[in-house]
Order: structure tokens, then C-alpha cells, then sequence
């Protein structure tokens, strides 16, 4: 279904953008399911090196190609 390969999207609460995106799907007569996406709730810490790494790790198992971050902000907040 998609052109562009492999996506993931990460955002919290990920319902909300699943939602979404199933609309747009039914309106453009597809299905979701058919979509190569990764769908998570884990949004990484960009401050943090070790998150970085792990971001990296995983767009290239996965060979991503389009990353989605919803709530962007949340990725910016410092844990410390």
C-alpha cells in the first residue's frame, strides 16, 4: 500500500493517530492493516545518547523509511 516503504509511527497515546490514520484509510477505500507500518507508544528522549542509538538501531532493523513522531514535544522533555 505505500509507496514510500516501511513507516513507523510513534506517538502517545497512539489510539488517537491509529484513528485517524484508519479514516483516512476507509475514505481512500484501503486498509489499515495492509499498511507497512510500526506503531509505538515509546517515544524516545532525544537528549538521551542511549535513545538516539536505540532510534537509529531500530529504523535501520526495520529499514525505515518515513518516521512519524506525534507529540513531538514529548520527545524533547528531559526525564532528569
Amino acid at each position: 500500500m505505500s509507496e514510500y516503504g516501511p513507516a513507523s509511527c510513534l506517538a502517545n497515546p497512539v489510539e488517537a493517530v491509529c484513528s485517524t490514520a484508519y479514516r483516512v484509510c476507509r475514505a481512500r477505500q484501503q486498509n489499515l492493516a495492509d499498511a507497512d507500518v510500526l506503531w509505538s507508544e515509546d517515544l524516545p528522549q532525544l537528549a538521551d545518547p542511549r535513545h538516539l542509538d536505540e532510534l537509529s538501531d531500530q529504523i535501520a532493523l526495520h529499514s525505515i523509511r518515513v518516521l512519524i513522531s506525534d507529540s513531538a514535544y514529548l520527545c524533547l522533555l528531559s526525564r532528569d
